[in-house]
């Protein structure tokens, strides 16, 4: 008998939005002291000066559907996004360059499944993330910990996301689970 595991990825934004700000001074000069052969004793001179402040913007979007379905996978199966040809694109939204960092979540859903870097024991996953097409994986080792995603991003770039997921050998329950990858960005 075969035994289907439906996996579904869900994809968290975390984005800090910010909004220009303008302020306005007035400056007031006041001479003093001038030579009596001018018959000038004092001056009040004023005007106004504009100034625009914009603070950083730290933001990303996922451009692509943010969520990933692995579908229903057998014991010990594994799948990624690069064998559906369907990567997740993360833009950075901001108006810096910045730094992503990636986390996973364990697998809830009835009986979670742990983190892990191989397969083979009961109620044990492996998840992966790439940047390159699947050529260079790195492993979630721990769960909600973040892994240096992508460094030095600039303001509108994007950058690809691919994620590969190992099914345990052995399970307690057969329940549907859900994973939570979270993008962070930061200068």
């Amino acid at each position: 008998m075969k035994t289907h595991i439906r996996i579904i990825c869900l994809l968290g934004i975390i984005a800090l939005i910010a909004v220009a700000v303008t302020m306005n001074f007035k400056i007031s000069i006041r001479f003093e002291d001038f030579p009596s052969y001018l018959g000038i004793s004092s001056i009040l001179a004023s005007d106004t000066v504009g100034c625009t402040v914009t603070p950083k913007l730290i933001s990303i979007v996922v451009t692509t559907t943010g969520s990933v379905a692995y579908g229903i996978l057998a014991l010990s199966e594994q799948e990624t996004t690069v064998d559906r040809t369907y990567p997740e694109i993360v833009q950075n939204n901001g108006s810096v360059t910045a730094d992503f960092t990636i986390m996973s979540s364990t697998a809830v859903g009835g009986t979670p499944w742990a983190l892990t870097a191989a397969t083979g024991s009961n109620d044990e996953f492996i998840h992966k993330f790439a940047t390159d097409g699947g050529s260079a994986w790195t492993e979630f080792l721990v769960a909600d910990t973040p892994y240096t995603f992508v460094d030095s991003i600039s303001a509108s770039d994007t950058a690809s996301l691919d994620l590969f997921i190992g099914v345990p050998s052995a399970v307690t329950a057969y329940d549907a689970k859900s994973i939570t990858v979270t993008v962070i960005a930061s200068e």
